[in-house]
């Protein structure tokens, strides 16, 4: 599961209200799942992700950020205009038609993935990594259900820490020591 993301189809502050409140069922859906056919869900936070970039974002444009919703400040010209401090690398006034692009959104919508693949393929990567690690418990009967959520929430946690956040991230490598550090704690638990 992903935890959905400001983009320039949030217009209003009432929407901005609605994009949190799904954001927190998704993580309370998440939290209290109970095992069916679907043993384990994860979560890749990349909303809270690009909450952190676009805060970033503003703080280096000079915008006010007093105010909570200063995401929805736009760009003119557009049916769906970008968000300013989404998608500009610059500050401009709010009936501007163009300005200079960040590295991040070129429209509000879409990703730069030269500068945002890395982080998030290392994100999906992580997580299908903490996903096996039921797999490997159940193979050799070491764990039980309980203890593999357990793993994996931790494994989760450590993932979205490493890829979901703006503390430099290591190589892809990574990915693998996380779920074997989680499986190493884990043993030596037990």
């Amino acid at each position: 599961s992903i935890r959905f993301f400001f983009n320039n189809n949030v217009r209003t502050n009432k929407e901005l209200e609605q994009l949190k409140e799904t954001n927190r069922m998704i993580r309370e859906l998440v939290d209290s799942w109970e095992e069916t056919n679907i043993a384990n869900i994860l979560v890749m936070d990349f909303g809270s992700w690009v909450d952190q970039l676009v805060d970033v974002n503003a703080k280096l444009m000079g915008m006010d950020q007093t105010m909570n919703n200063y995401t929805l400040e736009r760009l003119g010209c557009f049916k769906y205009p970008p968000s300013l401090a989404m998608a500009c690398a610059t500050l401009e006034k709010r009936t501007d038609c163009t300005c200079v692009r960040n590295m991040m959104s070129i429209d509000g919508m879409h990703w730069c993935m030269e500068t945002m693949a890395g982080r998030i393929l290392g994100g999906t990567s992580c997580l299908l990594q903490c996903s096996l690690l039921s797999i490997e418990g159940t193979k050799t009967g070491q764990r039980d259900i309980v203890e593999t959520r357990k793993a994996q929430k931790r494994c989760e946690q450590s993932c979205n820490d490493t890829f979901m956040s703006l503390r430099k991230a290591p190589s892809l490598s990574l990915t693998n020591d996380i779920a074997s550090k989680v499986s190493r704690e884990d043993k030596r638990n037990t």
